[in-house]
C-alpha cells in the first residue's frame, strides 16, 4: 500500500502545485520525485539491490593477510552463485592472480558455488586445467529431477 499511497500523494501534489502559485510546478515535481526516491530506497533495501563498492585485489590480499596475522585464523572466502557474476573474464583474471602466487595468500581458501553447464563452470574447469593441483573442482551433490522420482 505504501508505494501506491506515495505515488498518489506525489501526483496529487504535483497537479495541485500548478494551481498554487506559492508551491509552483517545480516544487510539486520535487515533492513527487522525493517521495518516489523513498519508494526506490525502500525497494532496494527490501530486494537487496544495494550496490557495494568492489574490493580490489590488493585490498583483498591485505585484508586476508591482516586477519591471518592479527587473529591467527585461516580464511575461507565463499562465493555462491558465481555463474551470475557481472564480469566473468575480470573475475577469472583475479583468480588467475590468486592461483599464480598462492603463497601470497597463506591460509586462504576460496570456494565457489557454480551451476554445472554454465559459462562460469566452464571457466572454472579451464582454471583447473591451467593450474592443476591448485584449483580443484569438487561436485557437492547431484540434484535429482523430482518429476522422474515420482
Amino acid at each position: 500500500m505504501l508505494p501506491a499511497f506515495v505515488k498518489f500523494v506525489g501526483n496529487l501534489t504535483e497537479k495541485s502545485a500548478k494551481l498554487l502559485p506559492v508551491l509552483g510546478e517545480v516544487g510539486g515535481a520535487a515533492i513527487r520525485e522525493s517521495l518516489e526516491g523513498l519508494i526506490a530506497a525502500r525497494e532496494d533495501l527490501r530486494t537487496g539491490r544495494l550496490v557495494l563498492s568492489r574490493l580490489e585485489y590488493t585490498q583483498a590480499l591485505e585484508l586476508v593477510n591482516s586477519v591471518l596475522r592479527i587473529a591467527e585464523r585461516r580464511i575461507a572466502l565463499v562465493m555462491d552463485q558465481w555463474e551470475e557474476t557481472r564480469d566473468l573474464d575480470n573475475q577469472c583474471n583475479a583468480f588467475r592472480d590468486f592461483l599464480r602466487e598462492p603463497e601470497q595468500w597463506p591460509g586462504c581458501h576460496i570456494f565457489l558455488g557454480v551451476r554445472l553447464g554454465t559459462d562460469a563452470a566452464n571457466a572454472l574447469r579451464d582454471l583447473c586445467i591451467e593450474y592443476p593441483g591448485t584449483a580443484c573442482i569438487y561436485p557437492l551433490f547431484a540434484v535429482r529431477d523430482r518429476e522422474t522420482e515420482g
